[in-house]
Formats: C-alpha cells, sequence, structure tokens
C-alpha cells in the first residue's frame, strides 16, 4: 500500500505520464482546489493565459502549453513497447536469422510537468467532443496519404487533455500558480446524456470504441455483448447513450476527472469575469426571481451570490444522480446561460447590436451586478468561432500582433479598430483571430472574443474538399478562392489571450503561432511560405 502511495506521489509531483495506470484511473477526489466565492483576486506580478475552445485536440493544447506560453517542459524518452526477446523465444517462433534487437519496438512517449511558476492557465470550456458531423472522420485511406495527417483525424485525447489539466493544476499549485478549467455546452451537454440527445453527433468513433474496450475490462459487458456494440454504435443511438454515460455519468470517471482540481462554470476574478458562452445581466436577474430554499432564505441575491450558486448547482448537477432536471433546465441548458448565450461572442453586425452590447455592460456597471468594481468590467468568452465566413459587416478591435500576421493594416500599437465586409461573393475572410469590443476610451476592450476555430474537430470531409478542389483549378463551386483558404487557415492558427498585472497594472496581449497545427498535406501546402 505504501509503495502504491510512493507511485501515486512521484507521478504527481514529477515527470506526468499520462498513460500511466494510476492518472488514467485517477478521480481527483482528494485535490479540490475551487474557490467557493468563485471570486478571485490576481496577484500582483503575475501573467495569466486564456484559451478558448479545445475541442478535443490535445495537440492544440500541447502547442499552448509548450511552445506559445512556455508553462509545461515536456521530456520525450524512448519506451520498449515489446518485451526483450531471448534466442530461445526466437527459435521457438521460427523467426531465426532476425536480428533480435529489430525486435524490440521503440515507441517515443513524452511526459510534462509545469515550468510556469505561479502563471495562471485558464480554459474557457468545451474541453472535449472532438467530431463535428458524421462526415468529419475519415477512415485510412491510402488516397490521402500514409503519413499524413487527415482532415478531421479522430486520435480521442479528451481523456489526456483533462488529465493533463489536472495534473499541472496539482504542480501549479506548488508554486502559486493555478490551472483553471471553465466548462462549456459541450462538457456539460456530455453529462446523463440520452438518446434523443444532437451531442451524441459530436462523439468521435473512437471514442465509442475506446469505451467498448474499458466496459469489456471492467467487467461491465461481456465479450459478446462488446461486438454487438462494436457492430451498432454507429447508427444506433440508444447504445452511444449507454457508452457515453458510462465514464459521462454523475459517478462516471470522466465526470469526476472534469470536475477535479479547479473547475467553474463562471469565475470572477478582480473586474474579469470569464465564462464560455458570456453572461447577461437579465440571466441574473431571473435568477433572482426563482424561489430558491437554500439561499439562507435570500430570495433577492446579488450577482456575486448568483456566481456562487450556479457553481454549485453545477457541481451537485455533475455528482448527484436524482438532481432535479427542471434546476438544470432553468440554470444551464437555456439560450441565455453562460454555456449557451451568444450574444457576446458574436460580431456586431449593425450600430444596433453593438449599442445593446455597450448598454448591457453599462447595466451591470451602474447597477453593481457583480460588486462595485474599481475599473470597468470586463468580460472574456469562447463559444462562437472568430472566423467570418458569412454575409456580415460589422467593426471590432483587434490587436496589432495579430493585424501584422494577417496582413491587416496597423494604425496603433496596441489594438486596431477594423471595419469588415464579406459580402459573399467570394469567401475570403479578412477577419482573423481573438479579438475585442472597447465602448469607452479605455486602453483594453471590455469584451474579449477567444474561440478561433483552432481545433481540428473543424476541418471536416466537406472542407478536405473545398482544399482539394480549390488547389487544383483555384477556385470552388462553394465561392471559395485559393486566397480565401489562406486567410481562413491563418484565422485557425493557435492563439492565446495574455493577461499581464504589474504594479496594479494590466495590459493584454494576444500571442499567436507563426504555423497552424499539422493537418492534411493539402491545406499544409496553401500555407506554405505565409
Amino acid at each position: 500500500m505504501e509503495k502504491t502511495k510512493n507511485k501515486k506521489d512521484k507521478i504527481i509531483h514529477d515527470w506526468i505520464d499520462l498513460d500511466d495506470d494510476v492518472i488514467i484511473n485517477e478521480r481527483y477526489h482528494k485535490y479540490n482546489f475551487s474557490d467557493e466565492s468563485c471570486n478571485l483576486k490576481f496577484p500582483e506580478n503575475i501573467k495569466i493565459y486564456i484559451v478558448g475552445d479545445l475541442h478535443g485536440d490535445f495537440h492544440a493544447l500541447e502547442e499552448i502549453l509548450t511552445k506559445l506560453t512556455n508553462l509545461v517542459e515536456i521530456n520525450n524518452i524512448k519506451e520498449i513497447t515489446d518485451k526483450e526477446i531471448t534466442d530461445k523465444e526466437i527459435i521457438d517462433k521460427e523467426i531465426i536469422g532476425k536480428n533480435k534487437k529489430e525486435q524490440e519496438k521503440k515507441k517515443e512517449k513524452k511526459l510534462y510537468r509545469w515550468k510556469g511558476g505561479n502563471s495562471w492557465f485558464i480554459c474557457l470550456g468545451d474541453l472535449i467532443d472532438r467530431k463535428r458531423d458524421t462526415s468529419s472522420i475519415l477512415e485510412d485511406d491510402p488516397k490521402f496519404g500514409k503519413d499524413s495527417r487527415t482532415v478531421g483525424e479522430d486520435d480521442y485525447s479528451e481523456r489526456k487533455i483533462i488529465d493533463l489539466l489536472n495534473m499541472l493544476s496539482i504542480q501549479a499549485k506548488k508554486d502559486n500558480g493555478r490551472v483553471i478549467k471553465i466548462l462549456g455546452n459541450h462538457d456539460l451537454e456530455q453529462i446523463r446524456i440520452n438518446s434523443n440527445s444532437i451531442y451524441l453527433d459530436y462523439v468521435s468513433p473512437k471514442a465509442y470504441l475506446e469505451t467498448i474496450e474499458d466496459m469489456l475490462k471492467d467487467g461491465i459487458i461481456n465479450i459478446n455483448k462488446a461486438n454487438e456494440y462494436r457492430q451498432n454504435f454507429k447508427d444506433n443511438r440508444e447504445t452511444q447513450s449507454i457508452l457515453r454515460n458510462y465514464h459521462f455519468n454523475p459517478n462516471g470517471l470522466y465526470c469526476q476527472k472534469l470536475l477535479g482540481c479547479e473547475t467553474y462554470l463562471v469565475l470572477k476574478i478582480d473586474n474579469w469575469i470569464f465564462s464560455h458562452g458570456g453572461i447577461l445581466s437579465k440571466f441574473v436577474e431571473n435568477f433572482k426571481k426563482m424561489k430558491i430554499s437554500n439561499l439562507d432564505n435570500n430570495n433577492n441575491p446579488d450577482g456575486l451570490e448568483y456566481l456562487k450558486f450556479i457553481n454549485n448547482e453545477m457541481r451537485k448537477y455533475m455528482s448527484r444522480k436524482n438532481y432535479c432536471h427542471k434546476m438544470a433546465k432553468d440554470l444551464f441548458f437555456q439560450i441565455d446561460s453562460p454555456i449557451y448565450n451568444r450574444q457576446m461572442g458574436s460580431p456586431c453586425s449593425s450600430d444596433e447590436d453593438f449599442e445593446k452590447l455597450k448598454n448591457e455592460i453599462n447595466k451591470m456597471e451602474e447597477k453593481e451586478i457583480f460588486g462595485k468594481l474599481n475599473s470597468p468590467l470586463r468580460i472574456v468568452v469562447a463559444h462562437c468561432p472568430q472566423v467570418l465566413v458569412e454575409e456580415c459587416q460589422f467593426t471590432t478591435w483587434i490587436p496589432t500582433d495579430i493585424c501584422k500576421k494577417t496582413k491587416l493594416k496597423c494604425k496603433s500599437t496596441r489594438f486596431n479598430k477594423i471595419s469588415i465586409k464579406n459580402d459573399k461573393k467570394q469567401y475570403e475572410p479578412k477577419f482573423v483571430g481573438i479579438n475585442g469590443i472597447k465602448f469607452n476610451e479605455d486602453d483594453l476592450p471590455q469584451i474579449w472574443r477567444l474561440d478561433v476555430g483552432h481545433s481540428r474537430a473543424f476541418d471536416t470531409k466537406w472542407l478536405l474538399d473545398v482544399v482539394k478542389h480549390t488547389c487544383s483549378k483555384g477556385n470552388n463551386q462553394n465561392g471559395w478562392n485559393r486566397e480565401g483558404l489562406k486567410n481562413y487557415f491563418r484565422a485557425r492558427r493557435i492563439q492565446v489571450l495574455e493577461l499581464k498585472k504589474e504594479s496594479k497594472n494590466m495590459s493584454a496581449s494576444v500571442i499567436i503561432s507563426n504555423k497552424g497545427l499539422p493537418r492534411h498535406w493539402l491545406s499544409d501546402k496553401l500555407l506554405d511560405k505565409n
């Protein structure tokens, strides 16, 4: 027992091996770092990094942590995957003449360790769900190239993403750092999922297949039932819901992993609000009207009490089998909730839209919904991909470093007011990357939009067809042309919002990758020397 404990401590505090059984089976019950008040303070002299939707793309998270933010170091090791074969075994297996060393296949393994000191890292939800539609995943097909990364590749990284964030949270805490998970609609909708849910369509085939293997290994099903599930999971929604619920029911392993360490639905840090979809004053006001008995008989709570309550209810929903369905619907699963609201994440296509958002921010400040603030309220959201491909016209503020990399004219050293117009005659998206909206003369935008669609979950088969057609003929029947596709893939390069607090002053910038994630060779070719 003591030996197992020592091994666990070593794994947690030394190099992180995500394939170790101790981590694979860890539920993090001992590691609850979430603050019940959900109202934190930024320490002085600190860096904070915030990233939008990952959607099951572990490679994206790895690039962000190791290259863009330099918060994590990697130790590459070679491990022998086959046992050493003796001369006798070679004879027994009738493989005389083959070199014994050739039988020792080596595979590269990556180990991870926090090196970010007291820095903070925040993920704004939608950690899971790698697949986008029924045509997203391409089977092994020789015409796409043996070694090339194919569009919509399925590597089933959900567990590794959650485990890495949790393990880093444990390590960062020793250095007064923090790794925080904010849950999104995809994360919460997978909990208690039923056969009628559209969210079953976002689960990748490999996720279903790996779950079948887990259930078989754990003795939940026998080999006959496993074979039945393998045969019908693609088309049978009842089977899909059974498989997904195995890990994502309130007592399920992945559900507990999602809750582990430091997890919130909405979080306030100083004058900053972080949530997946944004937060509206009317949602807080509707909450005030709810007759909720466990708020110390206070039926008129303010925004800070609302944050505390909704985060506490999220934890109950994810841990109690008999949680009230109506309460969940009222708090989480409606269009204006913090995981679903798109008003703050969508572009302002008119002056009226702009004024609505401005009035919303002013209202929350004037009514002191989130307490008395010493500086302007700022809200950071994800949820809405910031790639303009539909017909639209609007104005936004884009950081200078993004403007330079995307060939937009820069007039400022910080943020550039850019007017965007797309008449849909040709898909040439010029609007790219993390951006914000400013309502006053203050230096920093008050609403930040972080979802840039960098996950390869968005690389559908349809997109591959567009790329192939455009590369061969210069344009596509859907309106795309070569330059439009280049802009589209540039827009989806990995980006992170970096906040710095120094001497009580807060500054913001965006770190953007020089190159996109490895994708299909045709899309990589499009971006060569760009």
